[in-house]
């Protein structure tokens, strides 16, 4: 299944809510599931900042939060923090 983003992030919860819509669209009760892959496309360069002050918040917070993600993994071990949807459900990375 192909997921469209709107734009291209490097937001990893953007990706994971995109991942999820997959997961949704294609799941089928009492199937027995073992793995899935993603393969990403039509990979961009970071976009400019945008000067709209509402938008631009919401990116700054997405790119603050992952940032501190990304510091206290480096610093703890890979998945000292992860997102909340990705809990619970034997994800390991």
């Amino acid at each position: 299944m192909t997921v469209h983003m709107p734009e291209a992030t490097d937001d990893s919860m953007q990706l994971i809510k995109a991942a999820w819509r997959a997961v949704a669209a294609l799941w089928v009760p009492d199937y027995r599931y073992s793995k899935a892959g993603i393969i990403t496309q039509d990979l961009v360069p970071p976009p400019v900042p945008r000067r709209a002050l509402f938008d631009n918040l919401d990116h700054e917070r997405a790119a603050n939060v992952m940032a501190v993600t990304d510091e206290a993994n480096r610093r703890r071990g890979r998945a000292a923090v992860v997102p909340a949807t990705t809990m619970n459900l034997g994800i390991q990375s």
